[in-house]
């Protein structure tokens, strides 16, 4: 499952980075042809950079499917005393999968003007951080709790740990956005939230 997830992802980061990096060669900007040759320079530059935005987003939609065999995994080996989790259809789960994600891709395409203009003051940093946070730990918060949980307790649940899913998914994204870490990225998350998760019921259960 590791080595599947992490070929997924690195195929995906290949793929990404090359279709950027296409846009950028194939879009002539200028006339000029030293202008033009900057410009493709800074294109391999800012290809970088828009890969590692969007990756999360993408990589999730290609292997989403194996997250749930992730979380199930770690339920065996760590929590082998709970019960079976919920029956949910698959195309369930891909549906969720990929609205997620079309809604990353867009408030990424949205905000990454912003990105770039307040990158080189490192604001554009930490509102990625900020963005992406929400949206990752809502993703993966949701992908581990709907396992065990109906929509309405998962969604009373994230409310009253908002601000440490957050943090969470800060933490998810600065992993995503780390070369060659981000290949395993998902599969940490994963394993992370379904830990966090039994974390909160358990303080749930205590109060």
């Amino acid at each position: 499952m590791l080595l599947v997830g992490v070929l997924a992802a690195l195929v995906v980061y290949l793929l990404l980075n090359g279709l950027v990096w296409w846009l950028f060669i194939e879009t002539q900007l200028f006339q000029t042809g030293w202008l033009d040759t900057a410009i493709d320079i800074l294109g391999g530059v800012l290809t970088f950079i828009v890969t590692l935005i969007f990756f999360p987003a993408v990589v999730t939609i290609v292997i989403g499917a194996l997250l749930d065999d992730i979380a199930h995994a770690v339920e065996a080996r760590h929590y082998p005393q709970l019960p079976a989790p919920r029956e949910r259809p698959m195309i369930q789960d891909v549906l969720t999968t990929l609205r997620f994600a079309g809604v990353s891709i867009v408030i990424n395409l949205l905000a990454l003007p912003v990105y770039l203009l307040l990158m080189p003051t490192g604001l554009g940093i930490l509102l990625f951080y900020a963005i992406n946070g929400y949206l990752l730990s809502r993703e993966y918060f949701e992908l581990v709790a709907l396992r065990r949980l109906n929509a309405d307790q998962v969604s009373v649940m994230r409310r009253v740990n908002f601000g440490y899913l957050w943090v969470a998914g800060a933490g998810i994204t600065f992993l995503l956005s780390v070369p060659v870490v981000n290949l395993f990225a998902p599969i940490i998350a994963t394993a992370f939230m379904v830990h966090l998760f039994q974390a909160m019921r358990r303080h749930q259960s205590a109060e």
